[in-house]
Order: structure tokens, then sequence, then C-alpha cells
């Protein structure tokens, strides 16, 4: 049934309820067709929107509007779940995200997993400008980075990404269009380890189950392995990258 045909109901049915009360001799209660069309919009759903990074740092107006306009859905995980179609906004942006993304990959960050992926699967995306991490050193910071950084940011606006201030967040969320995603499309396979699974700063134990995966051929050849300080390589892991001539670099 239709809002329309909805609508018609409720004044009938409100309508025979006036006119049962009046041949009964009560007086009825009063209904006004703006508060018919108030129970219809109370029973409508707010659409979807996803949110990456803190939420603090929106502004009190905005957050408040896209809490009242939009049903808000927070990505906290490196690998999240399929989300419903519906926009982005990444309130941060680390150093590591901007120029990972910038070139087509995720970075291993949770903000960067998700703007890539928002983008392959052509959702509205955005980033809040107050959250690039960079823009913080503008005036500290040598000009040749910075430019790197600005190369960087050009590059995700030609890949449809947008920048916003706080008060332009409000008519992004207003102005996306309600065309169909791409629904089917497959989550992103990690093709880096230290994007497996594991959550930026956690300690990890490397199996070797794990580097078989990343390199399954029998000689890598050059392939050069990085290992953190606090990962735990066990000695069969380290046993099979080295017969296979793999670098074991520890950063």
């Amino acid at each position: 049934m239709s809002v329309e045909d909805e609508l018609v109901d409720i004044i009938t049915n409100e309508i025979l309820r006036r006119l049962t009360a009046k041949s009964a001799g009560h007086s009825p209660s009063s209904v006004s067709l703006e508060s018919a069309s108030a129970d219809l919009t109370e029973k409508k759903p707010k659409l979807p929107f996803l949110i990456v990074g803190p939420l603090v740092s929106l502004s009190p107006q905005s957050l408040t509007y896209l809490k009242d306009n939009f049903d808000l859905i927070e990505i906290t995980s490196l690998e999240p779940p399929k989300y419903p179609p519906a926009p982005l906004l990444a309130t941060f942006l680390s150093l590591q995200a901007l120029t990972r993304v910038s070139c087509g990959d995720d970075g291993c960050t949770i903000e960067g997993r998700a703007l890539i992926s928002a983008l392959l699967e052509g959702r509205p995306t955005a980033v809040l400008d107050k959250g690039i991490v960079w823009r913080s050193y503008a005036q500290s910071a040598p000009k040749a980075l910075i430019s790197s950084y600005i190369q960087s940011e050009n590059a995700l606006k030609s890949f449809g990404l947008k920048f916003l201030s706080d008060f332009e967040i409000p008519d992004f969320a207003r102005s996306v269009s309600l065309k169909p995603y791409l629904k089917s499309a497959p989550p992103l396979a990690s093709d880096n380890l230290n994007c497996r699974a594991f959550a930026p700063n956690e300690k990890r134990v490397i199996t070797e189950s794990a580097v078989k995966e990343l390199f399954p051929t029998t000689k890598a050849g050059d392939a050069v392995f990085e290992l953190k300080k606090s990962d735990l390589l066990t000695p069969l892991a380290k046993d099979y990258l080295l017969s296979r001539k793999i670098r074991i670099i520890e950063g």
C-alpha cells in the first residue's frame, strides 16, 4: 500500500469514527490532516548512513542532523560485514590511509578499507576536512611533503571522493542519490598479511600457513616480508620464508 493510500485510509476511518460518535451523541475528538501525516512520517524508516571514524569529530549540529534523519551505522572493524546501500562519511583520514588509498590500496587501516570498498561499490563517499591528519601540520611540514599529500588528495578527488567541511555535511547527506548500489559486490580480499584479520597495533602470531598463503609459489625470488617488532614469527614460518629466499625485514 502506498503512502497516499494509507493516508486516505486514515482520513476515511476518522470520518467514519466521527460519524459513529455523532450518531451516538458523543463529541468526537478532533484530528487534523497534519497529525495523520505526522503518523505516517513516524512510520517511515530512516535511510542508512555509514560513518567511519570518531563521531566527536563532527560538530553537534551536523551530528544531530544525521541522527535525526538517518540510521547511522558506524564502521569499527577492519573486516566489516556487508553493509546496506548507503553513503559513507569518513571523519578521520590518517597519513597511511591517504597515501595508500590514493594508489588504490586500503593501507591496512579501518578508514582506508571502508573508503576503498565504498568507492568500488559506487557509494557516494566523503571525508571530513578537519579529520585529515596532515593538515594539522600544514604550517610546519616541508613544502615538498605537503605537495605530495595534496597530490594524494587530488587523486582521491579524481576517484569521486568529496572533501567536506562540517557545514557541508547536511547538504551532502540531502543530495545523495538514492540510486541502487552494487549490492552483490564481493568483500575485498586481503592481499597483505598486515591486513589479515588484525587490528592496528595488535600483536600477531604469524604461522607457516599464513606465509604460505602470501607466497604460494615454490620460489619467490627477491620477495620481501616485513615483520613488525611486536610480531612473533613461528620457526616453521621462518623456515618456509628462508627456504624460498624471501628476505625478512624487521621493522
